[in-house]
């Protein structure tokens, strides 16, 4: 995971849009969830993952319950629009029992 993106301004609530500025990085949590590019193109870092991961306006990345999740555009000009949707409680339960 990327340093620089530590210091995060704010994080997303869960079914929020944000309009995300270029240079702006939002925390997503640890607890996994989908997230949907609806305008512009987005970065990705996830704790211990090694690749980074670039999400296109009109896709989706599922991500996994694994460690802290950090979000930036990535054009400074024009801003991405994003959707968040975290793992719920249940979900998460579920997901550890079958883990």
């Amino acid at each position: 995971m990327n340093t620089q993106l530590e210091s995060s301004v704010s994080g997303l609530r869960r079914g929020h849009l944000e309009l995300l500025q270029g240079g702006r990085v939002l925390p997503l949590g640890a607890s996994g969830g989908e997230l949907e590019v609806l305008h512009g193109r987005v970065w990705l870092t996830r704790a211990g993952d090694p690749d980074d991961h670039f999400v296109d306006f009109g896709h989706s990345i599922v991500v996994p319950s694994s460690g802290r999740v950090l979000v930036t555009a990535i054009d400074d000009v024009r801003p991405a629009l994003v959707a968040w949707h975290p793992r719920g409680l249940v979900e998460r339960a579920v997901a550890a029992i079958h883990a």
